[in-house]
């Protein structure tokens, strides 16, 4: 029933953006592509982009997203004894059916798709992949929008992996004054206090489009962040990793709109936070903080307020604030959206065993108290 047309290589910008147009009802359509381009352009060895053309009687009705991690490292996410075990019977070749460390499923189709069919397209998509990548376990990023059949039973066989959740705000707002009314004033006052401590810093909020002139100090920024992350305790490394050549090379790719959210004193970067619009819907990732100056300015919370700010100006009604930090992005109106995967296990040996390996897997990452959302 559906075709499948593979590409392994760099889509050209003029494709890009053509393929880009059957999308836009998409959460992410508008920029997914261009997006799975600029990972492609700065992952490190042993990472893959690869992304496939769907048709349906030679009607394209969809494109699939995947980004392949080769001999990734299981002591990461398991007990290092039990991981080390593991090694001995499978190579740990992973590939991940999303849009790559946006945490968002990497299934995109034309609007007069439902979900049932979503999931038929899914259940043809996997036989292919198990044909044609060699791979030992390919996970699936799943949220409400993909639904099994009777026909088409697409999770059949799979193990199931909570994630962590989105977080969404919704934002009917012209100003952030506007904003501000909507919330008590407990919350309120708190907002205007952070943001007058940050001026009382000597602090001031920029937006910034030039972003690979100033890559290095971002990326110093972001690498901080990196560190305090972790510290935590259930601190568990992305599969996909960036580098500063992400930050310089980010502007090439303009379909994405990328801006940084600045936030300065006495004329230093001391925070940040990249900005990406898709339709009317904004996506906050990449916090970085210079943490001897942060906390004595309300740095953090004001990288929010001025994303919200920023938000009204570009006329957007969503902002997506990424994962983590859900006490605080709660309190701002966020809801939370569920973001799970689906595993298929092709490695005989970590199949048997892959009801007790998702529990530890969950247990190290911390994810199963988000299993109830799903």
């Amino acid at each position: 029933m559906y075709q499948f047309e593979t590409i392994y290589q760099e889509i050209p910008k003029e494709t890009r953006l053509s393929l880009s147009k059957f999308f836009i009802h998409e959460f992410m359509g508008e920029i997914a592509l261009e997006w799975a381009e600029l990972i492609r352009a700065v992952v490190k060895e042993g990472h893959e982009v690869v992304v496939f053309k769907i048709y349906k009687e030679e009607k394209l009705i969809g494109i699939a997203i995947i980004s392949i991690v080769r001999k990734l490292e299981p002591a990461k996410y398991l007990w290092k004894p039990i991981a080390q075990f593991l090694k001995i019977f499978a190579q740990f070749d992973v590939g991940f059916l999303e849009i790559p460390l946006l945490n968002q499923p990497g299934l995109l189709t034309i609007a007069e798709i439902d979900e049932f069919e979503r999931g038929s397209i899914i259940h043809a998509l996997r036989k292919h992949i198990k044909a044609l990548l060699n791979l030992n376990v390919l996970c699936i990023k799943v949220d409400r929008s993909i639904k099994p059949s009777a026909i088409s039973p697409c999770f059949e066989g799979m193990f199931p992996l909570s994630f962590y959740p989105n977080t969404l705000l919704t934002y009917p707002y012209k100003s952030f004054d506007e904003y501000l009314q909507s919330l008590s004033n407990k919350k309120r006052r708190k907002c205007k206090v952070e943001k007058r401590t940050l001026e009382k810093q000597g602090g001031h909020i920029e937006i910034c489009d030039d972003i690979s002139s100033i890559s290095s100090q971002i990326y110093a920024l972001y690498r901080n962040t990196g560190r305090e992350v972790k510290k935590r305790p259930n601190y568990v490394e992305m599969p996909m990793t960036i580098d500063e050549t992400f930050f310089s090379k980010i502007s090439i790719f303009n379909k994405l709109t990328p801006r940084l959210v600045v936030v300065k004193v006495n004329d230093i970067i001391i925070a940040d936070a990249l900005l990406l619009k898709s339709g009317n819907t904004l996506f906050l990732k990449a916090i970085g903080l210079d943490y001897d100056v942060s906390y004595r300015t309300k740095a953090y919370f004001n990288l929010f307020y001025a994303t919200l700010e920023y938000a009204s100006q570009q006329n957007c009604d969503k902002i997506d604030l990424g994962i983590t930090s859900y006490h605080f992005k709660e309190w701002l109106g966020c809801e939370l959206n569920p973001a799970a995967y689906v595993c298929d296990v092709y490695n005989p040996f970590i199949s048997f065993l892959g009801k007790p390996l998702v529990y530890l897997v969950e247990r190290r990452i911390g994810t199963r108290q988000y299993m109830s959302r799903y």
